[in-house]
């Protein structure tokens, strides 16, 4: 009787956190976002999270927005800012937990990409599930930066407007205007360069 119990109650739970993502959907696709029916948008109380005109979230995709405890001990709201027209393509993983994570206008975010906000402290001495978010904290992406699929952008990091991020990258530092990266941890590989062709098109 109690394991008939148990799964009518997780059913009755996974009706009431479906409806709760029609809703979350519904909300953003009313502003002018287009998000994905099977994407998962988990906004926690007094945490805040924008998204502009045209931004478009696809298949599978997570995003969790919450409050976490900051390396001195304070509790912090995440933040999430997404501007217009950028896309995060199937099954990323966007985590602001107690930190912001501010993209720019018409990025590129491929699939499989995860952007992490914060991350727990490593001490010996409690387990680490237990333990305050490390020093280091927030995601910064600019205007126009297209971050290559499976890639993972570590807390504390900031990609400034036109980089490029190579496919399966793991950046862990500032990565400069119109940079090219790539590797695991990421470093400098090149960097973009005017189109003659562009240029006229656009003359």
């Amino acid at each position: 009787m109690n394991t008939a119990i148990a799964i009518f109650y997780q059913f009755l739970r996974g009706i009431y956190v479906r409806a709760v993502q029609i809703a979350v959907s519904a909300k953003f696709n009313a502003r002018g976002a287009n998000i994905a029916s099977t994407a998962k948008i988990v906004i926690q109380p007094n945490c805040q999270c924008t998204f502009e005109q045209s931004v478009n979230v696809g298949h599978g995709a997570l995003i969790v927005v919450s409050t976490g405890i900051t390396a001195n001990g304070n509790a912090e709201n995440g933040k999430l800012h997404v501007g217009t027209g950028t896309s995060i393509n199937e099954y990323a993983n966007i985590r602001a937990s107690g930190s912001t994570v501010s993209i720019g206008k018409n990025c590129l975010i491929a699939q499989h990409v995860s952007i992490i906000g914060s991350g727990h402290g490593i001490e010996i001495g409690a387990p680490i599930i237990l333990q305050k978010q490390s020093r280091k904290s927030g995601v910064t992406v600019g205007n126009d930066v297209w971050i290559g699929c499976n890639s993972v952008l570590l807390p504390g990091v900031c990609i400034e407007d036109g980089a490029v991020i190579g496919a399966g990258s793991v950046v862990t530092s500032k990565v400069s205007e119109n940079e090219i990266w790539a590797g695991v941890p990421a470093r400098r590989i090149g960097k973009r360069r005017c189109s003659e062709s562009l240029a006229q098109s656009a003359g």
